[in-house]
C-alpha cells in the first residue's frame, strides 16, 4: 500500500504527523506545498526530515504536476495534514491502519496518543 501524506501550512500536530511518516517511511511519500515548506522551516523540522531519509515531494508549481501520480493511481490513500482538531488526525490514522492491515502489513505500530 502506498500512502501520500500532504502537509500544507498548518503547524498544529505537525510533529505527530512527521513521526507517523517516519515510522512508515517505506509506505509513505510526504508531499509539501509551498505553505508546507514554510511551516516545516518555521517549526525547524527540515533537519529532522533530512536525517531520516523520508521521500519528500516538494510542489512549488501552481499547476501541481505531482497530482499526476494520483490520476495514475500510484497511491492507495491520501492523508492531508490540516488545521483540524486532533480528532481528525486520529480518525485518518485509524483508517490508514485498517487499510494497511487489510493488505497484510503490520506498519501501524505507532500509538496515537490523543
Amino acid at each position: 500500500m502506498k500512502v501520500a501524506w500532504v502537509v500544507t501550512g498548518a503547524g498544529h500536530f505537525l510533529k505527530e504527523c512527521l513521526e507517523i511518516v517516519e515510522k512508515n517511511k517505506d509506505k509513505i511519500n510526504l508531499f509539501l506545498s509551498s505553505a508546507g515548506i514554510e511551516v516545516i522551516k518555521m517549526y525547524k523540522y527540515g533537519d529532522f526530515l533530512e536525517r531520516r531519509d523520508i521521500n519528500i515531494v516538494k510542489d512549488y508549481k501552481s499547476s501541481s504536476p505531482s497530482c499526476g501520480a494520483f490520476a495514475a493511481r500510484r497511491y492507495d490513500l491520501l492523508v492531508q495534514h490540516s488545521k483540524r482538531l486532533q480528532v481528525e488526525l486520529a480518525i485518518l490514522w485509524s483508517i490508514c491502519c485498517r487499510k494497511i492491515r487489510s493488505f497484510g502489513h503490520s506498519a501501524c505500530d505507532f500509538e496515537y496518543s490523543g
